[in-house]
């Protein structure tokens, strides 16, 4: 029961937001046209600082390992090869095609990841969670874009996409933040502290917004993809990547970071990043809740089972 606990005390806190985002559009405090406001501001220049702000911070030095750090940087790969190769079987609608593509290997690492191995280890070996941040944030994240660019409606032919990828925020955030690990760049105190203040403001922000815009009647609408994307992330990841991974070698705290990152559930910031790009907010949203709920029973069934095992 002590990891069911854990689970819950991580994603609580997301599903409390995004309720605030409900009540908030029920009390009529807020509407449409300042739900995509919000969603406008977090896009353009709290998610790309909350990128930056993501990597920039990491831990990379403490428990650094270069096998570990390979193993993550594998797994993204199959997880983006895979859903690219699958995806357009399941899903002809184009614009629902690029959303669940990319939801499919975008992953709540940060936060989630952050929690939990902080409450297994008791604050200890969360450097692996900055190290795996390496190969979920740039490789996921600009292929993300690529899939919602690519299925999306947009006119100009592939030398416009080209350029719609290049000056999208979040490319731009990825370049800056790989040049600032490159060149060890160590920003002045108080802009540090501005850069994290901003970035802090991000998640919240677009769980309010999910909440506001969240539409429960197109559940039933969106029910395939949602079994696919739930069945994906709670299921399929784990099965394939934890596994995997004991088979290699890895054990204690690194299996526990690798297992949670199998486990994470939709990063929050697909839903901001859809809806600016024409992809189906909707879809995106639901998948966010459905696999947030679902990461709690599937993270609890991992730990359990690897601590009996004594693996971690």
């Amino acid at each position: 029961m002590e990891s069911m606990r854990i689970a819950l005390g991580a994603v609580t806190p997301l599903t409390l937001m995004i309720a605030l985002g409900v009540l908030l559009r029920r009390l009529k405090l807020v509407d449409t046209v300042v739900l995509n406001g919000l969603d406008r501001i977090n896009f353009r220049v709290l998610l790309p600082v909350l990128l930056f702000d993501s990597l920039y911070s990491a831990d990379f030095k403490t428990d650094f390992s270069v096998k570990f750090l390979l193993f993550m940087i594998g797994l993204f790969v199959i997880e983006i090869i895979l859903w690219f190769v699958i995806t357009p079987i399941f899903e002809k609608d184009i614009k629902k095609q690029g959303t669940l593509i990319q939801a499919m290997f975008r992953s709540n690492t940060n936060v989630f990841g952050t929690a939990i191995i902080s409450q297994l280890y008791s604050g200890g070996h969360i450097g692996l969670v900055g190290v795996s941040m390496l190969a979920a944030v740039p490789l996921p994240q600009a292929f993300g874009i690529i899939a919602l660019e690519r299925c999306g409606n947009h006119a100009g032919g592939r030398r416009a996409r080209m350029l719609n990828i290049a000056k999208n925020p979040m490319i731009i955030g990825i370049v800056v933040s790989m040049i600032a690990i490159f060149t060890k760049l160590s920003l002045p105190g108080p802009i540090e502290s501005t850069v994290h203040s901003i970035a802090k403001a991000a998640t919240p922000m677009a769980l309010i917004s999910l909440g506001g815009t969240l539409e429960f009647s197109s559940f039933r609408e969106n029910r395939k993809d949602l079994m696919i994307g739930a069945t994906g992330k709670a299921l399929l990841h784990p099965l394939l990547f934890v596994p995997l991974a004991a088979a290699l070698g890895f054990r204690g705290p690194q299996l526990a970071t690798i297992m949670v990152v199998a486990n994470s559930p939709v990063a929050v910031t697909v839903f901001s990043i859809t809806r600016q790009m024409d992809g189906d907010g909707q879809l995106a949203a639901q998948l966010i809740v459905i696999t947030t709920i679902l990461s709690v029973v599937s993270t609890f069934f991992c730990t359990w089972v690897l601590t009996v095992t004594g693996l971690i």
